[in-house]
């Protein structure tokens, strides 16, 4: 099975298309970092454009679960806007187009639709390797709206002994989730 997390209006007909506010096109309704399928069961995940949607916690939650659903050797890719080129766009951008820039920060006002963090690549890279995800590989481009995007594709190995640990906190951030332990609204705690 292949997931399209925060899949949006673009439906996939290759993937499981999941989104937590756009039913039109989505075959199942449920959040990143909340994913009803059993361990090991996706051989793929692409999150198009949907980590800066998450607040930090809510991503290393989003990640936890992915790297739980993935099968060992399992692929994940990520893309993300590209917040260095984006902020060198700023900088040498007139009044018009540093408004439209503005979103690529800040995402728009409408549910699920808002930005809260642009993740520079290093920080983002450190966040899969602290999930277990390896052989990750970072290539930059501009998507289809001319957004300076950066691309993570990594795998869910199995091949090591640290892989089950990995795993096992995947699955207790998971219980700490289903019982009402975390809180993603107050970051203090």
């Amino acid at each position: 099975m292949k997931l399209n997390i925060g899949c949006g209006k673009k439906y996939d007909p290759d993937y499981c298309n999941i989104d937590l506010y756009e039913d039109l096109v989505a075959d199942r309704l449920m959040s990143a970092f909340n994913l009803e399928f059993d361990d090991n069961t996706c051989d793929e995940i692409k999150a198009i454009h949907i980590i800066e949607h998450l607040s930090f916690f809510e991503t290393i939650y989003a990640l936890s679960e992915f790297f739980r659903v993935l099968e060992p050797n399992g692929k994940l890719i990520l893309e993300t806007p590209d917040l260095e080129k984006s902020c060198q766009h700023y900088l040498k951008a007139n009044e018009e187009q540093k408004k439209e820039i503005l979103g690529w920060f800040f995402g728009i006002p409408h549910k699920g639709l808002q930005h809260k963090l642009c993740f520079p690549p290093f920080l983002l890279i450190e966040l899969l390797e602290n999930t277990g995800f390896d052989n990750i590989i970072t290539s930059s481009f501009y998507n289809d709206e001319s957004i300076p995007s950066v691309r993570f594709k990594c795998l869910k190995s199995g091949n090591s002994d640290i892989f089950e640990v990995f795993q096992v906190i995947s699955k207790l951030r998971k219980e700490l989730l289903l019982s009402d332990q975390i809180d993603f609204t107050d970051s203090f705690l």
